[in-house]
């Protein structure tokens, strides 16, 4: 196969753009943006990097399930996340992607109750001795709950960064950044290790959101990075004005008790 770009080759995704590599498996031309080396040696547009490397096969086999398929995709998200989300399309359907966002979502949870991460907020709310006698009807229904969440989830938090995306030049649609934040998940796996998975999960979930955005988005490594830490940030803005509030609140009523207190002993 001839591998050099004749003159005046367009890419074969942008037909007005001049192609500056031929794919070593099919033959088509690319420009900078549709294809890459792969394992320091292969030329491959994006469509073969997706089938070999991206979710291209996940996606396929849906219909008859495949979890050798799943644990495929799964570790070319964890280790090789710029490679595989090159090959992200915004083309429908969607019903893959969903179902990854669960399964993922589901053994995230399974591991949070594990290591026993709901029972603390469950002390809290209900307090130590309520907990005791029900913690594990709720983290039954939480696992069950699992599913609804993940879907529910994952159109909110793709139509959160979606916005903000065109605040940072994207050029993706929709159905590109929810596929980002479905294979994303994968990161939920890492809940699995003790003590810090929580927090790696996040981490490494935002560092899966910002390679995903670069590519479907087209947008520069620091814009994608700023990007998935935006919607971050505005959380805890929004929750450290919260607790301020309430810390506020809370020490304006013990000031009023002590006041009221100091009264009555006087009287």
């Amino acid at each position: 196969m001839n591998l050099e770009v004749p003159e005046g080759g367009k890419c074969l995704y942008h037909k007005s753009r001049r192609a500056i590599a031929v794919c070593e498996n099919c033959g088509a031309f690319f420009c900078g943006e549709c294809g890459a080396v792969v394992g320091g040696e292969r030329v491959l547009c994006k469509k073969c990097i997706g089938r070999d490397y991206g979710p291209a096969k996940w996606e396929r086999t849906f219909a008859g399930g495949g979890i050798v398929n799943f644990f495929k995709t799964l570790k070319d998200v964890m280790i090789s996340p710029t490679r595989f989300f090159h090959s992200i399309d915004g083309k429908m359907p969607i019903s893959s992607v969903l179902l990854f966002a669960i399964i993922c979502e589901v053994l995230g949870t399974i591991a949070v109750v594990i290591w026993g991460g709901p029972k603390e907020y469950f002390n809290i709310i209900l307090g130590p001795d309520v907990t005791v006698k029900v913690v594990q009807y709720l983290n039954l229904g939480l696992i069950m709950a699992s599913p609804l969440i993940a879907v529910i989830s994952l159109f909110a938090i793709a139509g959160v960064y979606h916005g903000f995306s065109r605040m940072f030049g994207g050029k993706g649609n929709y159905i590109a950044t929810l596929k980002v934040i479905g294979y994303g998940s994968s990161a939920n796996l890492l809940a699995f290790i003790p003590w810090m998975g929580g927090f790696l999960s996040i981490f490494y979930g935002l560092l899966l959101y910002s390679r995903g955005f670069s590519k479907v988005h087209q947008i520069g490594p620091l814009r994608s990075a700023a990007l998935a830490l935006l919607p971050v940030m505005i959380l805890l803005l929004i929750l450290v004005i919260i607790g301020i509030f309430l810390f506020q609140s809370l020490q304006g009523n013990i000031t009023n008790i002590l006041s009221q207190g100091t009264s009555f002993i006087g009287k």
